[in-house]
């Protein structure tokens, strides 16, 4: 334990998965001190995770407008999702689109990214 340092904070975040860090960088942003801390090694590979919503590419943008530009820049790392499917075993299927009729925004409302990727 030589290594470790005593930080005293009042706010200390356990979790650095998406939420975690996004809560980090908006204390950051405002200048609030806190402690992001997580068991895990970053980046990982991990299952779950794969979708990145509209209101996620709300709050990325809103951190920092240029996050979406470097998120476009890389289709093989962030494929642009515009809706999603579902099918059930009889075939019959739902279509849930991401954008409103009226939004005439050219950028994809959400993306689909490996955490590997996305961490």
């Amino acid at each position: 334990m030589s290594d470790s340092k005593i930080i005293k904070t009042k706010i200390a975040i356990v979790g650095a998965g998406p939420a975690g860090t996004a809560t980090a960088l908006f204390l950051a942003k405002a200048g609030v001190p806190h402690v992001l801390l997580d068991k895990a090694s970053f980046p990982r590979d991990k299952i779950c995770g794969d979708g990145i919503s509209g209101k996620v590419v709300g709050l990325l943008k809103e951190l920092d407008p240029n996050l979406l530009i470097k998120m476009e820049s890389k289709p093989d790392q962030f494929l642009p999702s515009w809706g999603v499917r579902f099918v059930a075993p009889n075939g019959k299927g739902l279509e849930l689109p991401f954008k409103k009729k009226n939004d005439t925004s050219t950028h994809a409302p959400g993306f689909v990214s490996k955490r590997m990727d996305f961490d």
